[in-house]
């Protein structure tokens, strides 16, 4: 792409496996071609999303100057010829990769979450934040602290009391967690989602004394709609028997006709208030009568008069569905905005600012402002922005780009060009709207999402139109044939109709020598003509899936496949820790979530034990963990186990100290860190060097520089994100991967095999809805946007069906091209995916089909499945850390006493 093209504002759109890092990368090494000999690089600022993803674009960089130094990249190279010759080229990249070498600080990729850090701390007078604060980036910690600051007021204050108790016993109600520390985090996540922070203001001068009130009178109000639809639903029963009537005589009697319906209602039958399409049919069409009806001519006088009735009825049932919806989360989000006020004054006591309250200061900031100074600044450093996976921005933080962005295309850097954005991104593969993520917002580009007519905006969005190109990458460069034609019809076929906009240009182009691969899929149809039942799916993951990918991973090991080149991608953590299990308990060796994660290494159990043990020496868990460890690195009997636990303690220690060096008293006096590599020392587990241990030993290193630290408070940490601690995934190993499929965005792997999940769409769904001055005393609300149907607000239960539909959608797009030569699919019958993958594949002619009549399975394959032509797996080259290098910090210090008026402190170095 010429530097000298017209436009600056430049949109890729990149189909999985088109090459989007690769483009990115190189119109960075283009930029700074053209302008060789400057540094042009310095003046360069590419942003993505996560840390891992800016150390692939780092390296890509890197990798692509040093191969077209060495002139090891021909098809690169050949791109970039239009600038200057084959050897100019290589020159350049030689001397331009030694300057960044020499000067890494000043290549600038990083996270859009530490560019607003950065901007917080660099303008933290004008952001109104002060200057020795501390950014949290983990909003867990700042949570526990909440959490355990309102629990304390349990009992003090009645009002907040009253509140939890009310809290707790809907949690019952709703079959849901009776652990009310668990539900107060779940619903104190909140506290720093974008959308949650605007509305939380509007509730900020409501205090629980007024949600009192606000919660009788709501639950007056639904009480009397309540009394209004069953008085009402009971006097048209009452009409219809006075005129001699039978529910039998309506449409569809008793099978759901309008009689039974009023009868249902007058019972207090709640469960289900929208009409039918029999009821529909009475009021709407005039189908009043059954076909046996005898009465046709008492109905005939009476028909108006249920009319009117039923239209009393819907009158009163939209405010009686909205008032008992409110009533449903109203304690939560009471709770949830005292939790929000107990924030505000610790991160005032702490001086902590959550990187999501930096991003709302900036916002507020930028929104005011036609070119905000602090972009100015910044604007004065960078010419070209690259932002990468766009579509996983959110609205705030895209409105927070947009002056930078603006600023930067109104910047010159010589006679006949600007600075340019180039903005990357594929809308079929954004997944990850739970975290804010609106796709919409790359969809209408170049115009701005929810621009509110503020004008500073439509300034900016005009900007962007006058100069916006937009780029097709649709080559596929990752999967084999087989596999890129399989998704373009697939995907072509089964689109829903929202969804066609996004998917417009799903199809790819393929190389046509690259063949030899393969689509399949194994089909449950279970009995014929039958709908599988919901334990039917329970049994089928638990068994068939197990079995089928067992059966798929020999049959791929005969084939010349390692056990490395298969990633088997799931969508729940449960199935992904019970197949894990499965497969290693048949000897196929697996690295999974689990695997990776440090709470589940037997070092790290037996240090947090003796952890705990220190803090209280009557833990019978602690005592037993490290029973069990001694016993076992010692190889004695075990049969005395539960006896050492319960002796006292001085019989516990003695057992321990003669086989270690276990001396609790003498580790009381150093800090967390200290003890820790003591432990090691003393239990022998500094050789050979353990990853997990050195990531257990650095994560205390971080916790220390954050808090004040007690061994208590770092357990409760440790118990709070034990879930989140894990090594990356070792290189070289040759295990089988499991995976999420959000884990696997933006990785490809030779062979995937897809267990497809059943329907995600039953999940409640909870939502900030504007009540537009329905309620009084309460504008805004948190609601199950499933209780929503029967009101004026349904068209949002509608739209997030939709936004719900498309989520499922790009998951399974981003599963299905994952593959580079193999895709293997396992599904049900009576799953909307799976209904549509079975479809696809009878009406293939060149599909191969096996019927297993015994599983009730029949498999379909598509394409050549040629057998692995490299070579068999081998290590991969690499240094191992033999030890970790732990010394007792009391050997380093002397004290020496020799002067009475002044005792010195001597490092000894020797």
């Amino acid at each position: 792409m010429p530097e000298n093209t017209q436009k600056s504002f430049i949109t890729y759109q990149a189909s999985a496996g088109a090459g989007k890092t690769y483009n990115l990368a190189k119109e960075f090494i283009r930029i700074c071609l053209l302008h060789y000999p400057k540094n042009v690089y310095k003046n360069i600022l590419a942003i993505t999303f996560t840390n891992k993803a800016v150390e692939e674009m780092k390296e890509r960089i890197l990798r692509f100057l040093n191969e077209l130094a060495n002139k090891k990249n021909n098809i690169l190279l050949q791109q970039l010829t239009d600038i200057a010759d084959e050897d100019e080229i290589s020159r350049r990249c030689g001397d331009i990769l030694s300057r960044i070498l020499h000067n890494y600080s000043d290549l600038s990729v990083c996270t859009i979450d530490s560019l607003f850090q950065k901007l917080a701390q660099s303008f933290a007078v004008d952001l109104h934040i002060p200057l020795d604060h501390r950014l949290e980036l983990d909003s867990s910690t700042i949570l526990q602290m909440v959490v355990d600051n309102l629990l304390a007021q349990l009992g003090y204050d009645n009002l907040l009391t009253e509140r939890v108790l009310n809290f707790s016993f809907y949690k019952m109600e709703e079959e849901k967690s009776w652990n009310i520390e668990r539900e107060l985090k779940a619903i104190g996540k909140q506290l720093h989602s974008e959308e949650a922070i605007e509305h939380l203001k509007h509730l900020k001068n409501i205090d629980l004394q007024q949600f009192t009130q606000i919660i009788a009178q709501i639950f007056a109000q639904k009480e009397q709609y309540k009394n209004n639809i069953q008085q009402t639903a009971q006097e048209a029963c009452n009409i219809i028997k006075n005129n001699g009537i039978e529910y039998e005589d309506f449409f569809r009697g008793k099978k759901g006709g309008i009689g039974c319906w009023f009868e249902k209602i007058s019972k207090e039958n709640f469960s289900n208030l929208e009409s039918n399409t029999y009821v529909l049919k009475a009021i709407n069409e005039n189908f009043w009568y059954s076909n046996s009806c005898k009465k046709k001519a008492e109905i005939d006088a009476i028909s108006h008069i249920l009319e009117e009735k039923y239209a009393i009825i819907q009158k009163n049932i939209e405010p009686y569905c909205l008032f008992s919806a409110i009533l449903k989360n109203i304690h939560s989000v009471a709770l949830l905005n005292e939790m929000s006020k107990i924030a505000e004054d610790i991160k005032q006591r702490d001086k902590i600012v959550h990187i999501s309250e930096a991003t709302m200061r900036i916002a507020e900031f930028v929104e005011t402002e036609y070119i905000p100074f602090i972009y100015e600044r910044i604007g004065e450093r960078y010419k070209y922005i690259f932002i990468d996976e766009f579509q996983d921005t959110s609205t705030l933080q895209w409105h927070n780009l947009l002056p930078f962005v603006t600023e930067v295309l109104s910047s010159a850097i010589d006679e006949n060009n600007t600075g340019k954005t180039l903005i990357f991104g594929d809308a079929k593969q954004a997944i990850y709207r739970f975290r804010g993520g609106n796709v919409q917002q790359f969809i209408n580009l170049p115009h701005i999402t929810d621009n509110q007519d503020n004008s500073i905006l439509k300034e900016r969005e005009q900007k962007l139109i006058e100069n916006y190109d937009n780029i097709l990458l649709d080559n596929n460069f990752r999967s084999k044939s087989e596999i890129i034609n399989f998704n373009n019809q697939f995907f072509k076929q089964f689109i829903p109709g929202f969804a066609k906009n996004i998917y417009a240009n799903c199809e790819q182009k393929d190389n046509p020598k690259n063949t030899g691969g393969g689509v399949s899929l194994t089909f449950y149809e279970g009995n014929k003509g039958q709908k599988p039942t919901q334990k039917d799916y329970k049994n089928l993951y638990k068994n068939l899936y197990k079995l089928e990918v067992k059966s798929i991973i020999e049959q791929l090991l005969q084939q010349n496949y390692d056990y490395q080149d298969i990633t088997i991608l799931m969508r729940s953590n449960n199935h992904i820790r019970e197949l894990a299990e499965f497969l290693l308990e048949n000897g196929i060796p697996v690295i999974s979530n689990d695997s990776l994660l440090l709470d589940k290494n037997l070092k790290i159990i037996f240090l947090l034990s003796c952890l705990e043990y220190l803090e209280s020496s009557l833990n019978p868990i602690a005592r037993y963990v490290i029973i069990d460890f001694v016993m076992k690195q010692k190889e004695l009997p075990q049969e005395q186990q539960y006896e050492l636990v319960i002796k006292s303690n001085a019989d516990f220690l003695q057992f321990i100290q003669q086989h270690y060096p276990f001396y609790p008293q003498k580790m009381l006096f150093g800090n967390l860190y200290s003890q820790v590599e003591h432990l090691l020392q003393i239990f022998q587990l500094n050789e050979p060097a353990d990853p997990f241990v050195l990531s257990f030993l650095e994560i205390i290193s971080s916790f220390m520089q954050k808090n004040e630290v007690q061994n208590r408070s770092f357990l409760d940490f440790w118990e709070e994100g034990k879930d989140k601690f894990s090594i990356s995934s070792p290189k070289g190993s040759n295990a089988v991967t499991i995976m999420s499929i959000h884990k696997s965005k933006g990785l490809e792997f030779p062979v995937v095999i897809y267990p497809c999940p059943k329907d995600y769409n039953n999940h409640s769904v909870e939502k900030w809805v504007n009540l537009e001055n329905k309620v009084e005393g309460i504008n805004y609300m948190y609601l199950n946007i499933n209780l929503l149907k029967q009101t004026s607000f349904a068209h949002i239960a509608e739209k997030e069906k939709q936004e719900k539909d498309l989520d499922e959608l790009n998951a399974n797009y981003v599963a299905f091209t994952r593959a580079k030569e193999r895709l293997y699919c396992i599904a049900c019958k009576g799953g909307e995916l799976g209904d549509n993958l079975n479809s696809f594949f009878k009406n293939q002619p060149s599909a191969k089909c096996t019927e297993n009549i015994e599983n009730q399975t029949i498999t379909y394959s598509l394409g050549a499945f040629e057998n692995k032509k490299s070579s068999p797996f081998s290590e991969i080259n690499s240094i191992p850390i033999t030890h970790f290098t732990s010394t007792d910090i009391r050997s380093k210090i002397h004290v020496d006493l020799s002067q009475s008026e002044e005792i010195q402190l001597k490092l000894r170095l020797n």
